[in-house]
């Protein structure tokens, strides 16, 4: 497939987040199945050795393709299923081995910056997850805890380089899987695709930081009145933004690099 970048309007920002519920609406079920074994495959390497976390970071950009994989097998009216884990690596030996790479690359960027952030922290974090790791924490301890002025360094810094790091790999992925592209040209791409339309990701971004705002102040409430019973319930809202989340990565991937829109959704 060739593909070439083109300029969305800022607005198209919104229309990737609809698109992204229409098709978690279409097969809630399959796609949060997808989310779940990814958010388990992710966790798994830690659990079984600590120092394999990179392992974690690495197959980040992997699963974002899966959903953009999942996405399109949904537009095209089929059922997603665990298969898209493994369509990028049913291609061409270059194309896996530029798969490979990209995870490599992220997982080992994203470590870094974790422990770049962490060199600024004073030991925040660590005396955070220690009073979090005690059988019964101290409430104000562990507020105070998050108070410290170390780990807002910590967050702020991650912040920061996390979200720099997204642009490179954001569309890259893709673009080495449906376009063909190699680890630097798919790099570069994602970041002249993501400069050209910044409008439209920035307001991609702030719909979802006001949609994550408003769930958490819903589900606040509804925990509040339901005690207990509003943890489950909390368990499958997050599960499901994060679904409806990877789902619209396909939108804002097609709407980059594709001539046409994909098929109406809305019906």
């Amino acid at each position: 497939m060739v593909l070439y970048l083109r300029q969305v309007a800022a607005a198209n920002g919104v229309k990737w987040v609809r698109n992204g519920w229409m098709v978690f609406r279409r097969k809630p079920f399959a796609l949060t199945a997808l989310y779940c074994f990814a958010a388990f495959a992710s966790m798994l390497p830690p659990l079984i050795f600590e120092p394999l976390q990179i392992v974690s970071m690495a197959l980040l950009p992997l699963i974002s393709l899966a959903f953009m994989l999942a996405s399109h097998v949904v537009v095209q009216g089929g059922t997603p299923a665990l298969g898209v884990f493994a369509i990028p690596f049913k291609v061409t030996a270059e194309r896996r081995r530029a798969q490979l790479l990209l995870g490599l690359a992220y997982g080992l960027l994203l470590f870094l910056a974790f422990q770049l952030a962490q060199s600024v922290d004073g030991g925040a974090l660590q005396h955070l997850d220690g009073l979090l790791a005690q059988p019964q924490p101290d409430p104000q301890a562990v507020l105070a805890a998050w108070a410290a002025p170390g780990l807002l360094d910590f967050l702020a810094l991650l912040c920061i380089t996390v979200t720099l790091l997204q642009i490179p790999f954001w569309h890259a992925p893709a673009l080495v899987h449906w376009g063909g592209h190699g680890v630097a040209q798919a790099l570069f791409s994602s970041t002249l695709a993501l400069w050209r339309n910044r409008g439209a990701f920035a307001v991609y971004a702030l719909v979802w930081v006001a949609v994550g705002l408003g769930a958490g102040l819903l589900l606040g409430i509804l925990g509040a009145l339901l005690g207990a019973l509003a943890q489950p319930l909390m368990v499958f809202a997050g599960l499901m933004l994060s679904a409806v989340f990877y789902a619209s990565l396909y939108f804002s991937f097609v709407d980059c690099f594709v001539a046409e829109t994909p098929e109406n959704i809305d019906a």
